[in-house]
């Protein structure tokens, strides 16, 4: 995470750590995959929906998850970035 670029007004997402941590051993479908569904927790982010599940007293760092198929991914959202974080991607495709 690079908190001293310009601050960007629209909502987007990065892995929270280096890409090949965190998707870097899965296949090309599976990382298609992971990133459709990062541009599309975007979408819902910007309008201020979350489909994940895990936010709770408990779960402090607001990391969330979100299961469809093969995949899962673990993510945070930063309202105060505009930003969705992508974590940790499992695939079993």
């Amino acid at each position: 995470m690079n908190d001293q670029g310009p601050s960007d007004p629209e909502w987007a997402w990065e892995y929270g750590a280096e890409p090949d941590w965190v998707v870097g051993d899965l296949p090309a479908d599976g990382r298609a995959a992971a990133e459709e569904v990062a541009r599309e927790l975007v979408v819902l982010a910007s309008l201020g929906q979350d489909p994940g599940d895990g936010v709770s007293v408990t779960n402090p760092q607001g990391l969330r998850v979100i299961a469809m198929g093969p995949l899962m991914v673990w993510y945070q959202v930063i309202d105060y970035r505009k930003r969705v974080y992508i974590q940790r991607v499992t695939w079993l495709g």
